[in-house]
């Protein structure tokens, strides 16, 4: 069983204000449903079923706007997931790896151009206290 952060604040927001209450009872399906990097296999007959609500692909897509990327027509990405799950990623820290790992199979990551220009800034930095 996934343990996740959840944002206390969401019902705030205008976008999610704005949804139907099927689908912002989606959202939270969603956030339920994706894995360690925020990828969801599209099953919204499952979904229908456990919700008891009716959900149309392309609706869901229009309404959520940015907030959903679809990859491909049976898997949706959520952007902001994985650093309100995790922060930055760091490609030392082991709970971090599979979600790198997962990210960079579905062409989703480029944390390690990140991590090492960060890496590079840093040592700039320290090489200029130094002198």
């Amino acid at each position: 069983m996934a343990k996740r952060f959840t944002d206390s604040e969401k019902w705030q927001k205008l976008w999610i204000s704005k949804l139907s209450p099927n689908y912002k009872l989606f959202w939270v399906y969603l956030l339920d449903m994706v894995d360690n990097a925020g990828i969801y296999d599209v099953n919204l007959g499952l979904a229908e079923y456990l919700l008891g609500v009716k959900l149309n692909h392309d609706m869901i897509l229009k309404e959520f706007g940015k907030h959903i990327v679809e990859i491909r027509k049976d898997k949706w990405f959520i952007p902001k997931f994985v650093e309100f799950q995790y922060g930055e990623l760091k490609e030392n820290s082991k709970p971090h790896l599979s979600v790198i790992k997962r990210l960079e199979e579905k062409g989703l990551h480029t944390l390690k151009a990140k991590y090492k220009d960060k890496e590079e800034d840093k040592n700039k930095k320290k090489d200029k206290e130094k002198r």
